[in-house]
């Protein structure tokens, strides 16, 4: 396992359904028309004038904020005899326009993702360790490893303001316990226009406990002038390291005419700040020749050290992230990033598949090149949704009442 080396934050935000509803006011448009209740009945035509020249009454007015389906033309505009007008009203009733309520704006909506998987992960980091000459030295360590975790993912927004929190824990992997939490606040300014700029400032801590028994690293170095490999052994050998991650970011989010579909560049200013405690009881080095592998000497340290180290980077970020919606009913968000300063790059997506209106299921996938950490996420699981009884309503109102138009 490599422990630390970047962890982007686009908010694991964005992890894993926030796409699903980008934009609350887009779901309360482009909701299918289920409806409210039946259309209201038409009055009664008028009585035909002596002259036997019939109008059919004009239609009552549909409301500025509901959506007018017409009807088939009513058998008053093909005039018959006076007789036949009596019962006219059936007719004159379908040539009335059918109002259908409009749905209310979508304000809130939260959904709630427990997930699980499989991490593959390498961590490299720096500690400070006895040398020959009495003296600490700086020795990079890499540990790697593979296991099975779980987590949660919380996803909600107000009007404008979005928000991502997403908690992980791997409990064995490589003999230690890795977790994460990573949150982010974005605003996307509601401007009535394909483009809209986004700002959002987020927090990653990520940390690693590692009890580790018959360790062994090897380094290289170099000793009286001639190239070295030092071979250590740790009988017990302890690890905890603390990763502390600001993003401040800056982007803009450009609508596309299909859905609620989205593309959204942004820039992140990164800063990690990462500290290593080591610790063991003893340890043992032999240090060899690297040329030929003649063992030059032995070192048997029987007090053991404990250090602590402090790294800090800066980093600069580009990426994009991306969103793919149908019908709110098959999702698709992710990113791609690129760290300009170090030249690493990391790349995620989340698909969702809603069942329901309460819940779906949802797949999250990462790969993340970071300075000090390579991880490989491949995680699963249920979405419980939450949106305003009202809303639920007013679909179903809508939906009601389409199946009756389509019947008469």
């Amino acid at each position: 396992m490599r422990m630390v080396k970047r962890f982007k934050g686009e908010s694991l935000g964005i992890l894993a359904v926030a796409l699903f509803l980008p934009n609350g006011q887009a779901l309360a448009q482009s909701a299918p028309p289920p409806g409210s209740a039946p259309p209201q009945p038409a009055p009664a035509a008028a009585p035909a004038p002596s002259d036997s020249e019939t109008q059919a009454p004009p239609a009552a007015p549909a409301p500025s904020n509901s959506e007018t389906l017409p009807l088939p033309a009513s058998p008053a505009s093909n005039p018959e005899p006076a007789e036949s007008q009596t019962d006219a009203s059936p007719s004159a009733q379908s040539a009335e326009k059918v109002a259908l309520p409009a749905i209310p704006p979508l304000h809130w909506m939260f959904l709630v993702t427990p997930i699980g998987g499989y991490l593959k992960n390498t961590t490299t980091f720096n500690a400070k360790v006895p040398s020959r000459s009495g003296e600490d030295v700086v020795r990079s360590i890499t540990m790697s490893g593979k296991g099975w975790g779980t987590g949660l993912l919380l996803v909600g927004f107000y009007k404008w303001i979005s928000a991502t929190n997403v908690f992980y824990i791997f409990p064995n992997v490589n003999r230690s316990l890795m977790w994460g939490n990573i949150f982010m606040l974005q605003y996307t300014a509601p401007l009535d226009f394909f483009i809209a700029p986004t700002v959002g400032m987020g927090l990653a801590v990520i940390g690693t406990d590692s009890d580790l028994y018959n360790f062994r690293y090897a380094a290289d170095d170099v000793y009286q002038e001639t190239p070295t490999i030092g071979r250590a052994y740790f009988g017990h050998f302890m690890v905890n390291t603390l990763n502390l991650e600001p993003l401040p970011e800056i982007g803009a989010k450009i609508r596309i005419p299909i859905q609620d579909w989205y593309v959204r560049p942004f820039y992140q200013f990164l800063y990690e700040n990462l500290s290593a405690h080591v610790r063991t009881p003893s340890f043992t080095v032999n240090v060899y020749q690297k040329e030929d592998g003649q063992h030059l000497f032995q070192i048997n340290d029987e007090k053991g050290f404990e250090g602590e180290q402090v790294t800090e980077y800066y980093s600069n970020v580009v990426g994009m992230s991306y969103g793919i919606d149908y019908n709110h009913f098959l999702c698709l968000q992710g990113s791609v990033t690129y760290n300009i300063t170090h030249n690493l790059l990391s790349t995620r997506a989340t698909g969702s598949l809603m069942f329901s209106r309460f819940m779906g299921v949802s797949a999250y996938f990462e790969y993340q090149d970071m300075i000090m950490v390579d991880n490989i996420f491949g995680m699963l699981g249920l979405t419980f949704i939450g949106l305003p009884s009202d809303f639920w309503n007013a679909v179903d109102a809508r939906r009601k009442a389409a199946m009756a138009k389509k019947k008469n």
